[in-house]
């Protein structure tokens, strides 16, 4: 690559995640065990569904409820930044078939994001 290109379409062609998508590829396997019960029962209670938050349908039912927070130390807790990121996955990535289908899943879905 060039000197002073940028290096987003360098990872794409690779297949390599950046730092900070690794971080957001762990984070959405955690949440994918949560979802499915691969967790320890510790975790059980973890997070909140929307439909448990709220007594009337709304569409946002199956997607997980995270709340609001004053600081940037709780904003990057798991608690908030797992259920936000889980939220903006497409439909067919959050019903993948087993964990190794998901993990590639959204390996490909972070790589598209890249220029």
């Amino acid at each position: 690559m060039p000197y002073r290109a940028h290096a987003a379409p360098g990872f794409k062609k690779l297949g390599l995640l950046t730092v900070s998508d690794i971080g957001k590829h762990q984070l959405l396997e955690f949440m994918y065990k949560y979802t499915t019960g691969l967790l320890p029962d510790t975790f059980r209670d973890y997070f909140t569904l929307n439909s448990k938050v709220h007594c009337y349908g709304t569409r946002q039912a199956k997607n997980y409820h995270f709340y609001s927070v004053a600081t940037s130390v709780r904003k990057y807790s798991i608690n908030i930044s797992g259920p936000k990121l889980w939220n903006t996955l497409p439909s067919e990535i959050k019903c993948a078939s087993s964990l190794s289908v998901f993990k590639h899943l959204v390996k490909s879905w972070l790589l598209n994001s890249y220029i």
